[in-house]
């Protein structure tokens, strides 16, 4: 009996999981720990190791579906073996889980379960055209002998079927009064995309005449998925579920540059960074919390991300325990999350657990910004550009390097007053970093 393959559940939060890529294709001989596919979840890309060794013998969620936890993506067993032929797991749609596709789904699997003790019956003039048009004829009831599939009930299922498009194709199509029947559709599985419709609009108007002032026929699309789509989504959940507040501070560096030089720069700025909140964290429990259906739960250890820019978007990894560890630890930390980020080989729980975050935009000369708070954390610190700045000290206008903090704070959890204590705590420390030792 061939083994299933199934989606793992590689985070707390994990229920869905995109296949991003197969590293083997339908027929290869894969071995127990080989790298099978590459899955996206709620927080990045993930390899995931094949379960046995075996034939891939078949596929059944293809690259860019989007499949619940522990639903079956493919087939290993021994060559030749029978696998039931299901339509491709897949409740994505159009990038979007549709909650109607998943009893579709269940019913796709409890068809291949049923396979195990009772026969499906399909003529084979059924079966090949189902195989052309790539139906799922396991979901179809048979009007021959016995419930029997022929080839009728086939054909009537595609006559019932809508032509494949995007909802931006379809109204940009009912604008321009243009039918989708004859327009060949470039999307997975042929599904007609708008960059489809406005091709086949330019074909049909002379000049481009009655075309959007900005259309282009070279207008690249950049499809909202993977971590892109991940980041896109916690960011509209953070704000429609969070009372978001800000404060602001100026910090004189002086005394923490010249700590830092002390450790002959073998520390970076954001490990000390770090070492300060972790204590300003420590003695103001209220922005080291998170709400939960209970209450408001006060978290004993600090555990704080740091955001990281890479290719893909934006990841945010965790240095664990912050508060136990000596700023070399730390930062030493800090450089190998940094560097796998950066190269893509985080785990999943080198990304979660964290109670804080900081996001620093200094590098790129941006002297302050807010930023958004990553649930399920109650606060954010943003951290701007090192500046030299004249400002006023016993009355003498003196030159010192400057910068800007901005903390984000969920006021739902968080009052104004206790999140200023923190902020000036916060301040304090970087200005007077000797408090740490």
């Amino acid at each position: 009996m061939a083994n299933q393959v199934v989606m793992p559940k590689l985070g707390l939060t994990m229920t869905t999981g995109t296949i991003m890529k197969w590293f083997f294709k339908e027929g290869d001989q894969v071995n127990k720990g080989d790298i099978l596919f590459e899955v996206m979840t709620d927080k990045a890309a993930v390899e995931v190791d094949s379960p046995v060794a075996g034939t891939l013998l078949k596929i059944l969620a293809e690259v860019d579906a989007v499949v619940p936890v522990n639903a079956v993506v493919a087939y290993i067993g021994q060559p030749g073996e029978k696998v039931e032929e299901v339509e491709s797991t897949d409740v994505s749609g159009a990038g979007e889980v549709k909650k109607e596709a998943v009893p579709a789904l269940c019913a796709k699997l409890e068809a291949v379960q049923k396979s195990e003790t009772g026969r499906i019956f399909i003529s084979p003039r059924a079966r090949k055209l189902a195989r052309e048009k790539d139906v799922d004829y396991t979901t179809i009831k048979g009007t021959g002998p016995n419930g029997r599939i022929v080839e009728r009930d086939i054909k009537e299922y595609l006559a019932k079927q809508t032509v494949k498009a995007t909802p931006l194709a379809k109204k940009v199509a009912e604008i321009h009064g243009i039918e989708l029947e004859g327009i060949t559709g470039t999307g997975a599985k042929g599904k007609i995309l708008k960059q489809d419709v406005l091709g086949a609009l330019r074909e049909e108007t002379p000049a481009g005449e009655g075309l959007p002032e900005n259309y282009s026929p070279y207008d690249a699309i950049i499809p909202m998925k993977g971590i892109r789509k991940i980041i896109a989504e916690r960011m509209e959940l953070s704000l429609k579920t969070m009372a978001q507040a800000n404060h602001r501070a100026k910090v004189d560096m002086t005394e923490l540059l010249a700590l830092r030089e002390k450790f002959q720069n073998k520390v970076s700025l954001n490990a000390l960074l770090m070492k300060v909140v972790a204590k300003a964290l420590k003695e103001h429990k209220m922005v080291n919390a998170t709400l939960t259906p209970e209450g408001i739960r006060l978290l004993e250890k600090v555990n704080i991300g740091l955001a990281v820019a890479v290719d893909s978007g934006l990841v945010v990894p965790v240095v664990k325990d912050v508060a136990a560890k000596s700023v070399l630890e730390i930062s030493e930390e800090c450089k190998m999350l940094v560097d796998k980020a950066r190269d893509g080989k985080l785990q999943p729980q080198e990304m979660s657990g964290g109670t804080f975050t900081i996001s620093n935009l200094g590098m790129f000369g941006i002297d302050s910004f807010t930023a958004i708070i990553n649930p399920p954390e109650s606060a954010i610190l943003a951290v701007g550009e090192i500046v030299k700045t004249p400002v006023v000290i016993d009355d003498q206008i003196v030159i010192r390097p400057i910068m800007k903090l901005s903390l984000t704070y969920n006021h739902s959890i968080i009052d104004g007053a206790p999140a200023a204590k923190f902020l000036q705590r916060v301040k304090q420390l970087m200005e007077n970093p000797y408090l740490l030792l």
